[in-house]
Order: C-alpha cells, then structure tokens, then sequence
C-alpha cells in the first residue's frame, strides 16, 4: 500500500520549499549588481593653451653687410618662428595676434604698413592695428596644432632707426 501523507505533512514540506527558494534567490540575485559600485570619469577640463617658442624675438636680417641695399624697396625676412596650440574644448576657438609698434627714445611711431606676415606658408597679409585671427577651430585639437609664423619687412628708404614693434598673441574659447 502505498504511503500516504496527512495534510499537515504536505504542508509542511510546501513551507520548507517556499523557504528554501527564498533564501536561494536572494543569494543568486546578488552574483550580479545591476548597479555599479563606482563610475571612473576622465575630467579633462575645458581649456585652450598655445605654445610659444622660447626665443619670442622676432628679429629681421639686416646687417651692416645687406643695409642699405642698392635699391629700394628692399625686402627682410625675420626667421620662422613656431607655436602651437591645443584646445579640449567643443566650443568655438581662436588664436589672435596683435601687433603694436613702440615708440622710440624720441617718440617717433614706426608706420606698421611696412611689415607683412603669412601663417603655415600662406600667402602675405599685411599687418594691421587692430588683433587679427590667425587661427580657428570649431571643435578639440588633435593633440598640439603647429602654426608657423613668417614676417616680412619692406624698406621703402624713409624709414626711422630704432624701429620696434610688440606681437601679442591671445588664444580665446568663444561662447
């Protein structure tokens, strides 16, 4: 015959079941959180910087052996000189340069309309008195952005002796 179980058996054993599956579950769920314990972030800040070289003296090449020249106008090249600049922005960029003839020892203003510049072997643009854009992005820089820098000065004859002039350059993340 075969054995039989009394109500309160099975019941029993349901119980034992149902708590056995509820202190199994919960273990199992926990093997994997659906939540992470901690987020790693690069915090590359939003930044715009620009390298100058380390001699920043722009220097033409007129030496007693070349000046005067036979003729004029007579044209002086200053070396390359070569900056870079880098930007983690996403923002709108610009590297600007100003350019600000000083007076000499008797105050006499050189006239800037003598001197030219060409970025990257661009063509010759002349300098003006006001900042002027030399380069511009729209988004990050791929690591460091050379930019070479040529200047050119042409000598009509009249000019003053102890010309000098200031270059500045700025480099701005626009809004």
């Amino acid at each position: 015959m075969p054995a039989t179980r009394s109500p309160g058996g099975w019941l029993l054993l349901g119980w034992s079941i149902l708590l056995g599956a509820a202190l199994w579950l919960p273990a199992a769920a926990q093997t994997a959180p659906s939540k992470p314990d901690t987020v790693i972030r690069g915090l590359i800040p939003e930044v715009i910087s620009l390298r100058s070289p380390a001699d920043g003296q722009i220097d033409f090449a007129i030496t007693p052996q070349n000046y005067p020249p036979a003729t004029f106008p007579a044209r002086y090249l200053a070396p390359l000189k070569s900056f870079a600049v880098l930007s983690s922005s996403p923002k709108p960029w610009t590297v600007q340069m100003e350019i600000v003839a000083n007076a000499d020892t008797r105050g006499r203003v050189p006239d800037l309309k003598n001197v030219s510049y060409r970025i990257n072997g661009g063509g010759w643009l002349p300098v003006v008195a006001t900042p002027q854009v030399v380069l511009s992005g729209t988004s990050p820089t791929l690591g460091w952005q050379p930019i070479t820098l040529e200047f050119v000065l042409d000598l009509q004859g009249g000019e003053l002796d102890e010309e000098s002039f200031n270059v500045r350059f700025t480099a701005t993340v626009l809004p």
